[in-house]
């Protein structure tokens, strides 16, 4: 998983395919990663990747709209 993740983090860097993982709800799947616990490498990913795909509005308001501060303030 964490492997898959770092690669999509590295393609995301591309404005095309951030846009596109946007669209595929990536957002979502990484706030819901967040609950897993087993893994702080893992955690420590989905944290960079959220804080990467936060510079645009539209991952900011859906991240705040899936309650992401209650969730780090978790971790």
């Amino acid at each position: 998983m964490r492997v898959t993740l770092y690669l999509l983090l590295n393609i995301s860097e591309d404005e095309k395919v951030e846009v596109k993982m946007h669209n595929k709800g990536v957002v979502n799947l990484l706030i819901t990663l967040l609950d897993r616990r087993d893994n702080p490498d893992l955690l420590m990913l989905v944290v960079s990747f959220l804080k990467k795909l936060s510079v645009h509005k539209e991952n900011k308001d859906q991240m705040k709209q899936l309650n992401i501060i209650e969730k780090l303030a978790n971790l």
